[in-house]
């Protein structure tokens, strides 16, 4: 039975690293937008409803499509689903967006939307690191100390 617990610890050990190493890229992906300092003012320009299917079943998804224009007057439409957390955007919402220069696809919305999704990320690895990183601890000590 024990190990059973340890390999289950371990797999949650291995989410709880994988979920963190995603949160940090992301920290790191919005610190560099916000260093380079371009950002925009955008407008949520249309709400759309995809259709997606995981593990067999369909589901809908709401995407706001937010249109902007960057330092260089260039105009830039983006598509924003919220993965992470519930953020109900309306047609009209005003959003800060910080965005990467050469790559169209790297951007973030500002404000609480970017804090809400950091906090969720870590928070979600902690609970799924912590009780799999004490179980994994006391293991060790327990085969150590025999």
């Amino acid at each position: 039975m024990e190990i059973l617990a340890t390999a289950i610890a371990l797999l949650f050990a291995f989410i709880s690293i994988f979920i963190a190493y995603h949160g940090i890229k992301y920290m790191i992906d919005c610190h560099r937008m916000i260093s380079a300092g371009l950002w925009a003012n955008g407008t949520v320009t249309a709400l759309k409803q995809e259709e997606r299917t995981r593990k067999g079943r369909k589901y809908t998804v709401e995407i706001a499509v937010i249109s902007f224009e960057t330092t260089w007057k260039e105009k830039r439409e983006i598509e924003y689903a919220p993965n992470l957390s519930k953020n109900k955007l309306k047609i009209g919402d005003q959003l800060k967006i910080w965005y990467d220069e050469k790559d169209r696809e790297i951007f973030t919305l500002g404000g609480w939307y970017m804090v809400k999704e950091i906090v969720y990320l870590l928070f979600v690895a902690l609970c799924f690191g912590l009780p799999s990183w004490t179980l994994i601890g006391s293991t060790l000590i327990r085969y150590f100390s025999e």
